[in-house]
């Protein structure tokens, strides 16, 4: 499978669980504000929150993905594959099984995994805030 079906079904079981979607929503109204858009008509904000909500998150997991070993995309498939063919799983049930797995298998494959992803978003936030590092 490539990277980018991998980052499409993480973000969108992601995507499912609300209490993280407001934990990068509300991360991403303060980095706009931080950035000096706190001014700006509600609606126009919302949208750029919303915005740098999924790309921070598209962010994160790219970055996860590329941290894996070779032989992590057969579990991860697997698990995926179990996923899609169980009908019985309703919304709920995939979620907490996808958390669960998540939790083990990226501090499996990702030994510090909690450093690894502070410092992706602060990686993230410098980017967005100072914009690209110059090569000169």
């Amino acid at each position: 499978m490539e990277k980018e079906n991998y980052e499409k079904i993480i973000l969108d079981i992601l995507n499912k669980d609300e209490a993280l979607s407001k934990e990068f929503i509300m991360f991403s109204n303060a980095l706009l504000d931080a950035a000096g858009f706190s001014d700006f008509p509600l609606s126009l904000k919302s949208k750029m929150v919303m915005d740098i909500s999924m790309r921070l998150k598209s962010y994160l997991v790219l970055r996860m993905l590329d941290r894996l070993p070779p032989e992590a995309f057969k579990e991860l498939d697997e698990f995926i594959e179990r996923l899609e063919n169980s009908e019985e799983i309703q919304n709920e049930d995939q979620l907490n099984k996808f958390k669960n797995f998540y939790k083990e298998f990226w501090f499996k494959y990702i030994p510090d995994f909690n450093d690894f992803i502070a410092n992706s978003i602060k990686d993230f936030a410098n980017l967005f805030l100072k914009g690209p590092k110059s090569n000169t």
